[in-house]
């Protein structure tokens, strides 16, 4: 939809994307989430999943933000391929 300032970046942007969601584990479980995740993931965006843990609403579960290191080695592999034509 393009109507803030984010999406709208994203949508122009031509590099690769990279996302690194953290949520609520009931909220990372709903259909609706993992069939857009699904999508993005098709049309070529990159993710690092959440991990499992101790979340701010006090639940143990998935959702949890992955370790700062491991999203740092996501963004150093994406930006290490070799550009496409």
């Amino acid at each position: 939809m393009a109507d803030d300032l984010l999406s709208t970046l994203v949508l122009s942007f031509t590099g690769p994307v990279l996302l690194a969601p953290a949520m609520n584990c009931e909220m990372w479980a709903k259909p609706a989430v993992q069939r857009n995740v699904a999508q993005l993931r098709h049309d070529g965006t990159h993710f690092v999943d959440p991990e499992e843990g101790w979340l701010s609403c006090r639940q143990r579960g998935i959702g949890r933000m992955a370790a700062p290191e491991k999203i740092l080695t996501a963004i150093t592999q994406l930006l290490e391929r070799p550009k496409t034509a």
